[in-house]
């Protein structure tokens, strides 16, 4: 860390450091920043206690609409979204065709009681990474989110 506090970045593949010694110097494992997209409170809130029991090493973050969720994703890295078929404003598969279409690449998991072969099919088309039908089982989603963060492979 600098004088004033702000970790240091180090050259080739930028692990964090602590300075204090050279002996001492371990990369930091950066969280990985989730986005739960979903009009229904208890839901958003159920999924974010699940993904907690996961990894303490989540960031999540809560959006109650499309609209939100768009905004939100415009301007922070997210490296998971997973949004709600249905949500006032934008639904989810707009959300995915707009960032699309501005070439942000955000991995996205659909959770939706309407996931019908129809939808499953427009979402992976649009480049999501699976379509889960709700209510989803807990297991299903732990293990999609782990494939798709990767955190198997760590």
């Amino acid at each position: 860390m600098d004088a004033a506090g702000t970790p240091l970045a180090l050259p080739g593949n930028s692990p964090v450091c602590r300075p204090a010694s050279p002996r001492n110097c371990f990369p930091v494992q950066p969280a990985h920043r989730i986005l739960i997209a979903d009009d229904d409170r208890d839901f958003r809130q159920g999924v974010a206690d699940l993904l907690a029991s996961l990894s303490r090493k989540f960031q999540i973050v809560q959006a109650e609409s499309g609209v939100e969720a768009l905004v939100f994703l415009r301007g922070h890295p997210i490296d998971l979204a997973l949004l709600d078929m249905h949500m006032p404003g934008h639904t989810g598969l707009e959300v995915l065709t707009l960032l699309r279409i501005e070439t942000r690449a955000v991995p996205c998991i659909f959770i939706s009681g309407d996931a019908t072969d129809g939808v499953r099919q427009l979402a992976l088309h649009e480049g999501a990474c699976a379509v889960l039908k709700k209510p989803v089982r807990p297991e299903l989603l732990r293990a999609e989110v782990r494939r798709v963060l990767r955190l198997d492979a760590a």
